[in-house]
């Protein structure tokens, strides 16, 4: 709009504009707000007792399915409970090791590494 045209139509539209809400207005829906909390678990104490529990595989599943040689770590899931025993709580961290076959890994074997050392 040109300024001049502007100012043939400027009571019209003030008069058509409402005015804005002053700023303290939005300060104080703000401040009702609750302050959010944090998503997902918290982290266990670390003054708890803690106590490990490794599942392994027994030695004749240690082999490999494709060529039958013996498998190495490769790595391992962590998962923790609480545990609670008469008055006493305790951490127990759970530890499944998973294990993979160097020679199928150099000779890019067709066997799925997620297969390889999976606890039934």
């Amino acid at each position: 709009m040109d300024s001049a045209q502007r100012l043939l139509f400027e009571d019209l539209i003030d008069k058509a504009i409402p005015p804005m809400p002053a700023e303290e207005g939005l300060e104080d829906q703000t401040s009702l707000r609750h302050p959010r909390k944090g998503h997902g678990r918290r982290r266990m104490p670390a003054n708890l007792e803690r106590e490990k529990v490794i599942h392994n595989l027994p030695e004749e599943r240690k082999g490999c399915p494709c060529c039958e040689r013996l498998q190495h770590i490769i790595g391992k899931q962590t998962h923790k409970q609480f545990d609670y025993v008469a008055a006493k709580v305790k951490v127990i961290e759970h530890i499944r090791l998973t294990y993979g076959c160097r020679h199928c890994e150099a000779s890019n074997s067709p066997w799925p590494r997620i297969l390889l050392g999976v606890c039934q």
